[in-house]
């Protein structure tokens, strides 16, 4: 891509993705598609639309289409993961709001998006480090956990944003150049978005747009991992893994403080509750948005722990 092309794009994507966020939230208020009030554990006081993955979403679909067409498979892997999530905005969550209920379905559901998201990056030549199994566990690990920290005003997106840019460095530091450039228009796209969603949000991700999310930082990891395996050893594996974990960052020792805190208390694995690590902060008596930038540091050590263990070496 030429320096004229690539010097401009940054602030295009960031009016693209205030502007499409903005209409869509428009269109969904008149059609009706908003996240509902009155329905337990929800804290929002007036419906607000869930189409804010469907915008990231177009918005990668361009930056895609204009830079990295070879990069398909992210589009293809984030419309299965939004997809996955769509059952939960427009079904489930509307039959049921207890998660429990549908468990079974919503997990074979992001099985089958993981091994979507798996076929799409086989049919366009990218190489998986690991075996199907694992890259199908860590595509559902990060949709669930990015899934469960969708639950305060800014904080999803905004972690997401971190961890895209965390990527975009390491993968310029590798050598994957266009990785890198898609990597770090996301992470503009979802500042945008966050501007919206910061409290009190105009527009949510849905479960659309937080499993979305998910998947492209997994996508954006497994890239990380991608080595040949003849010279690839055990302990730059590891280095490897415990990076990429430290990128995708907050949301997965969220997950890790879920699981436990309902398995001491013995309670259905996947019953919704606002006994997540932010809501018990809220509880403690800091604001929202205080709770958000106080995650967000944390995140940001996270990332940049991670570029520092990363590096540019290719093992």
């Amino acid at each position: 891509m030429s320096s004229d092309l690539a010097a401009p794009l940054p602030g295009l994507i960031l009016a693209a993705s205030l502007g499409l966020n903005a209409g869509l939230a428009v269109l969904a208020r008149r059609v009706g598609w908003c996240d509902p009030v009155g329905i337990p554990l929800k804290t929002h006081r007036q419906p607000v639309p869930l189409t804010g993955g469907i915008a990231l979403l177009s918005v990668l679909a361009a930056v895609c289409g204009i830079i990295g067409r070879g990069k398909l498979w992210y589009i293809l892997a984030g419309v299965a993961a939004l997809i996955a999530g769509l059952f939960d905005d427009i079904y489930w969550k509307r039959r049921s709001p207890s998660a429990a209920t549908h468990v079974f379905p919503k997990l074979a559901l992001q099985t089958c998006a993981a091994l979507a998201a798996i076929f799409s990056a086989r049919i366009n030549g990218i190489r998986l480090a690991f075996p199907l199994p694992a890259v199908a566990a860590f595509m559902l690990v990060a949709m669930n956990a990015f899934n469960l920290e969708d639950g305060m005003d800014g904080l999803c997106a905004g972690e997401a944003a971190l961890s895209c840019l965390g990527f975009a460095v390491v993968f310029y530091r590798s050598g994957y150049l266009t990785d890198s450039l898609i990597a770090l228009l996301l992470s503009i796209a979802l500042a945008g978005f966050v501007l919206l969603n910061w409290h009190p949000a105009e527009v949510f991700l849905g479960d659309s747009g937080s499993h979305m999310l998910g998947m492209l930082i997994a996508c954006f990891g497994l890239t990380t991992m991608m080595r040949p395996p003849a010279v690839v050893s055990h302990s730059v594996s590891l280095r490897l893994a415990a990076g990429t974990v430290l990128l995708t960052g907050m949301p997965l020792p969220g997950l890790i403080f879920v699981i436990v805190r309902r398995l001491l208390r013995r309670r259905h694995m996947f019953a919704g509750d606002r006994e997540h690590l932010y809501d018990i902060l809220h509880q403690h008596g800091i604001p929202v948005p205080q709770v958000t930038l106080l995650l967000l540091v944390i995140q940001s050590f996270s990332v940049i722990a991670g570029i520092l263990l990363l590096g540019g070496s290719s093992g």
